[in-house]
């Protein structure tokens, strides 16, 4: 959804005035389209793989570092935080 309604933002800005950012109008269209199975439904998950993917490493190194940084800090300063 948020990838349609950036290439419409694209197109809009290029004069193309059949394009439209209204999320309603942009699942209309998709699922008129491409249909309710091929591109309806199922084609909002496309791409969540690798959307996941970088928030697993994105938190998991978010966290290392706090967990480091703190731990550094606390030996620094001899005290807890």
């Amino acid at each position: 959804m948020k990838v349609k309604i950036q290439a419409n933002s694209e197109s809009i800005a290029k004069g193309d005035l059949t394009a439209s950012t209204n999320p309603f109008v942009i699942i209309k269209r998709s699922m008129k389209e491409e249909g309710v199975l091929v591109g309806g439904l199922k084609g909002y998950y496309k791409g969540i793989g690798s959307a996941l993917l970088r928030q697993v490493t994105y938190g998991t190194a978010k966290f290392g570092l706090y967990l480091y940084f703190t731990d550094l800090i606390r030996s620094m300063k001899g005290s807890n935080i």
